[in-house]
């Protein structure tokens, strides 16, 4: 019979079933770098890489595309409708996402992943139409993001100097051939298949091989990289064990669980395989019994009529025994021949189509050795299908010889699912739990120095406390005989002394300031190298921090002989936000220093906006001048701290060396930029640039005080012009006698106590309290919380808090206390008027409009008449503010009986809190006018409705009843 088999068909190569494990193993590699990429780094130096999260991203969607091929080779579902390609695309649009993100433009922002997104929508675009070009777009898209990726890495690992990035770049250089080796991406460089794609899915074990690659590389770099980090922040033992565990010990664990899993796994393939071939032996014997020897032996050599029946009884035999199992494609006898193999007779009637045929005699050969024996051939690529051949012989009884063979073909779908489903279970058994162990184990090797670190982060926050106290008390002890020092020798300035007196005096006085100078550029270089430092932004007129640094540095050049120089540019915004303080710190510094290092010449300030840049907001601020200059070998180090350079100038060496470090760390913290150009002998010029926000373009013109009526008040002593009741709490009696002097020279008589609980008991009766911030017995802050809790108000008294400790903590308990401003030691006369100035509430005390400072808050009991009296009266108490206008008094005057009707109907409804605002508003407007005695009964009706009294409505009749006399009396 002729043979119905084609030459070309091959056993199924049983290779194939590896394919299942090489891509677990590629799975296994991107699911633990994503592990690892989206656990937090312990290290301090990897804390703010946040670039590494997207990467998990990418190395997690790499992970999920393998895993849908792992359920591809047991579900056939996955391969009619695949999601790996948009899986691995929206893995490629995180690493753009990742590259984006280390862009300037978008570094540090919130930005939707439109990127990632995109990619992904464009793979499922590829699953659906398969076009040529999408492929082809995808190709770009994938070849761009990892190369993009890639020059991303090599730029931090170049920045970082981290050699081993440079092992994750080409790990991730990988995947663009392995992209291109991909079924369905570029087919007409893939070799043809074995097997049709419907039975069983073949990716190419070059694929899987190179995505193998790129996986592992790209974890051995990113391992070593996250590892090595680790151990660099952990002392010497620590560093020993970390590298014995994460460098010797994992790795061979590693190791050893993939070649576990690989044993095991084709353990139990051939397991299952060894099972189901069993089954099949079984119902193949058992089909023989349904073979009659002589009928067989009869339909061959029989003559005529008889041969016929007895082949239609055979076919009938073999019809019954197809029913046995609805996977049994067809049954047919067969027997070798003298030309190899022979189908004597096929149930089908049609011999094309079965697994054994003549062609097959050298695959039956190694099968057949033991004639006796039944045996499974296949599978056999047979047609557009893979089928499975199970032959059992029958023996003649009496001799025991083979008369023919009972084959039986079977489709083998069946067969590979459950070999599949039997590795898939080993390998998510055996593979992805043990996977997890290798994390968490790599994760605890981590996490076993955090005892160590955490040790050492409490020492060295222990040596940062101690320093930081340190030099707050080094700061207290040198400010404060520093205060004495410069402050007395201010006022003894003042007094009539020679020449060679004040020669001696401005010595003191220059020395002083040096010292102070140091003190204060140790303690802002101590802040501002803290990991917390912050900055104070806030609205900055620009143009006025610059003129004001300009009138400062100008009297300095001139006494040198120098010529001080101011240019603006046009364009420059009025607001930005910024922080004042610190922007007029680094130009004062800088400015400063020109000046001090230039003997003749100019000293210039230049600001402009940056030659190339679109928006007013990036400044260059250009200080340069033709001082001795700086030699180009020393360019390199002249923002390092306590760094004192030689130079050719006259100017003494001052300081500790930190004004230029200091100014470094400012421009850094203001993200900004500086840069230094230097000829030595010619000068030098020196470039702060900052990107501002802006928050007005342009300054609205708003009126101010003539230079005349400027004049006229300065000509008018302070405390005439605002006669304030003070109070100065010191301990230190110099100190204290000090700022006495100080408030006398501004025409305030204050009372004195040196400690702060007379302070806290006075302080509510003063209009301005000057305390001490450290203090024995009670300290400033505790004093003024005792302070505001007695006047119930914010503002009043005024509470100005004086310390030669500058710790930013210090000054942060005491605002949150109460105490509305902070002089730090050592100050002058000149400071605290311009605290005293800056009151807000201090202009309604003059006669130049009403007021609204007098107000109280007193105790909750009423008291007879003349001690409240004596106790609301403070320093301005019916002085009154008698330059108001007819109209303007009459006006407030019916406000008053307006006021009156609408607290009697408060009364009946018992509400007391309107009543006590209203009436504190009456005794403002009493004391604004002058009238005294309706002042005092506002006040007694205020302190009545506070406490709820019942005498409320008989004090709002006395008061109704005082005013109107006094109305009566006016007329």
């Amino acid at each position: 019979m002729a043979s119905s088999i084609d030459s070309s068909a091959l056993l199924f190569p049983e290779g194939l079933f590896e394919q299942d494990y090489l891509v677990f193993l590629s799975f296994f590699g991107w699911m633990l770098l994503g592990l690892l990429a989206w656990t937090k780094p312990l290290c301090d130096r990897q804390s703010g890489e946040t670039q590494w999260v997207w990467f998990g991203y990418f190395a997690f969607a790499e992970a999920m595309a393998d895993f849908i091929r792992t359920l591809s080779f047991s579900d056939p579902f996955f391969r009619t409708f695949s999601i790996e390609t948009p899986l691995e695309m929206l893995g490629l649009g995180c690493l753009i996402e990742l590259s984006l993100r280390r862009l300037e433009r978008y570094k540090e922002k919130s930005v939707p992943p439109f990127a990632a997104i995109a990619c992904a929508l464009l793979g499922f675009a590829i699953e659906v139409s398969s076009m040529l070009y999408s492929v082809f777009v995808a190709f770009l898209v994938s070849a761009v993001a990892c190369l993009w990726f890639a020059f991303t890495l090599g730029q931090i690992a170049r920045k970082t100097k981290r050699s081993e990035l440079y092992v994750i770049l080409c790990g991730i250089l990988i995947l663009i051939p392995a992209w291109l080796l991909h079924p369905g991406h570029m087919a007409f460089i893939r070799n043809e298949t074995l097997v049709t794609f419907n039975e069983f899915p073949f990716y190419g074990f070059a694929l899987l091989f190179l995505r193998i690659l790129a996986a592992w590389v790209v974890l051995g770099g990113f391992w070593y990289y996250r590892l090595q980090a680790r151990i660099d922040d952990v002392g010497r033992r620590t560093q020993s064990r970390l590298r014995f565990w994460g460098y010797r010990v994992l790795p061979s664990a590693l190791g050893a669980v993939v070649l576990a899993s690989y044993l095991v796994t084709t353990w139990n393939g051939r397991r299952e395989s060894e099972r189901m071939e069993t089954g099949f032996l079984s119902r193949s014997q058992t089909a023989v019994l349904a073979i009659d020897e002589v009928v067989f032996q009869m339909a061959w050599n029989s003559d005529g009529t008889a041969k016929a029946g007895y082949r239609e009884a055979l076919a009938a035999s073999l019809k019954s025994i197809r029913g046995i199992g609805t996977d049994v494609s067809r049954v047919y006898l067969w027997n070798r021949s003298t030309d190899g193999i022979e189908v004597l007779l096929d149930e089908s009637e049609e011999t094309e189509g079965t697994v054994v045929g003549a062609h097959s005699a050298s695959l039956i050969e190694p099968r057949e050795r033991d004639r006796n024996k039944p045996f499974v051939l296949g599978p056999i690529k047979v047609g557009p299908n893979l089928a499975l051949n199970v032959s059992s012989p029958i023996l003649d009884k009496g001799s025991g010889e083979t008369l023919g063979w009972v084959g039986m073909d079977l489709g083998a779908t069946s067969w590979m699912k459950n070999i599949s489903l039997a590795r898939l279970q080993t390998i998510v058994i055996a593979g992805l739990v043990l996977a997890l162990a290798i994390f968490f184990f790599y994760y605890q090797i981590e996490n076993e120095s955090e005892t160590d670190l955490a040790l050492a982060k409490e020492r060295a926050e222990a040596a940062d406390r101690a320093k930081s106290e340190f030099l707050a008390v080094i700061s207290h002890e040198i400010r404060t005989p520093l205060q004495s020092v410069l402050g007395y020798s201010n006022l003894l300035r003042a007094t009539s002394l020679d020449q060679k007196q004040l020669s001696c005096l401005d010595t003191i006085q220059s020395e002083g300031k040096i010292l102070l100078r140091i003190v204060q550029d140790i303690l802002d270089f101590s802040n501002l190298r803290k990991a917390s430092s912050g900055l104070k932004e806030g609205r900055v007129a620009l143009r006025n921090l610059i003129d004001e640094t300009y009138c400062t540095i100008r009297p300095m050049a001139e006494k040198k002989g120098l010529t001080a120089e101011l240019d603006v540019g046009e364009g420059l915004p009025a607001i930005v936000q910024a922080d004042g303080v610190r922007l007029r710190q680094v130009l004062l510094n800088l400015y400063g220093n020109s000046v001090k290092y230039t003997d003749r010449g100019t000293v210039r300030l230049s600001i402009g906006n940056r030659v190339g840049e679109g928006t007013s907001g990036a400044l260059d601020f250009i200080i340069s001048d033709t001082g001795v200059g700086i030699e180009k070998s020393d360019l390199g180090r002249l923002f390092e701290p306590f760094i004192q350079l030689e130079h050719a100038g006259t100017s003494p060496r001052e300081g500790a060396g930190l004004g230029l470090a200091i100014v470094k760390r400012i421009v850094e913290l203001m993200g900004g930029s500086i840069s230094v150009e230097s000829e030595f002998g010619r000068g030098s010029t020196f470039t702060a640039s900052f990107d501002f926000t802006v928050l007005e373009e342009t300054e609205e013109e708003s009126g101010g005080a003539s230079p005349d009526e400027a004049s006229d008040e300065d000509s008018v002593i302070l405390g005439e012009r605002y006669p304030l009741k003070v109070l100065v709490a010191d301990d230190n009696p110099m100190v204290r006698r000090l700022i006495v002097q100080y408030l006398e020279a501004l025409g305030y008589t204050p009372d004195q106590v040196d400690d702060g609980i007379p302070a806290s008991e006075m302080g509510s009766a003063y209009d301005l309290v000057v305390t001490d911030l450290r203090m024995p017995g009670m300290d400033g802050p505790s004093a003024a919380a005792i302070i505001r809790e007695k006047s119930g108000l914010d503002d009043q008294p005024w509470i100005i808090g004086i310390s030669a400790t500058l710790a930013e903590a210090e000054i942060e308990r005491a605002m949150n206390s109460g105490i509305n401003d902070f002089l730090g030691k050592p100050f002058f006369t000149d400071d605290l008027e311009k605290r005293i100035k800056a009151i807000p509430w201090l202009d309604k005390l003059a006669n130049i409009g009403e007021g609204d400072v007098f107000s109280k808050k007193f105790t909750m009991e009423v008291e007879d008449s003349n001690k409240i009296e004596e106790k609301f009266t403070t320093a301005f108490a019916g002085s009154g503010m008698a330059a108001f206008s007819e109209d303007v008094i009459e006006t407030a005057l019916k406000e008053v009986f307006t006021l009156c009707e609408q607290m009697e109907a408060a009364i009946g409804s018992g509400d007391f809190e309107f009543v006590k605002e209203k009436a504190h508003y009456i005794s403002n407007t009493a004391m604004a006018i002058g009238i005294e005695r309706l002042y005092f009964d506002s006040k007694y009706l205020q302190v009545a409705a506070s406490s709820e009294s019942d005498e409320v409505r008989t004090l709002l009749e006395r008061l109704e009843e005082n005013f109107a006399d006094w109305e009566r009396s006016r007329k």
